[in-house]
């Protein structure tokens, strides 16, 4: 039963340590990102959906593979699942490199689109502008806020009870 338990161990800390390093990642990129002295900021509506299973997916499935290869969860009943994982993973061969490249992308994107709000302007960044279009508060034209009404919604700010606010600049 010790064994168990320390395979149990083993596992979560291998999921905690992954997990660890891709918060920290996305924690320094947002802040290289998005700079000193903010009040503060927001991912756009899309780019935040994906961004939760894009940090806790890879330290899952790092996780999954490193627990099965060294026979962490052989005992387990679930080994088979893992052992697809893994089988798709090996499948990959030379892929792997693409997948990872791609993954990367996709985070950069999704970390990288973000409006920040300073004492002063508004900046809206993107992966492909990742200086900004900046706006004087004397652009706006229009601020808009209210609460979500929609019981099921994918936008987080259509969702009832959400609070939203939109700015319309000129």
């Amino acid at each position: 039963i010790l064994k168990k338990i320390l395979k149990i161990i083993a596992v979560l800390a291998i999921f905690a340590i992954t997990a660890m390093v891709f918060f920290i990642l996305v924690y320094f990129a947002t802040e290289l990102i998005v700079g000193k002295n903010y009040l503060f900021y927001e991912y756009d509506q899309i780019a935040y959906q994906f961004l939760g299973f894009l940090v806790i997916l890879p330290p899952l499935i790092i996780t999954i593979v490193l627990a099965t290869k060294l026979k962490l969860v052989s005992s387990m009943r679930k080994a088979e699942k893992n052992e697809e994982i893994i089988y798709l993973w090996n499948r990959l061969g030379r892929w792997k490199i693409l997948v990872i490249f791609v993954y990367f992308v996709i985070l950069f994107v999704t970390i990288s689109s973000v409006n920040v709000v300073y004492s002063d302007k508004i900046v809206t960044k993107s992966a492909f502008n990742l200086k900004g279009t900046e706006y004087n508060f004397t652009q706006v034209e229009e601020v808009n806020c209210g609460f979500g009404k929609s019981n099921f919604s994918l936008l987080d700010y259509k969702q009832k009870g959400n609070f939203y606010y939109q700015v319309k600049v000129g």
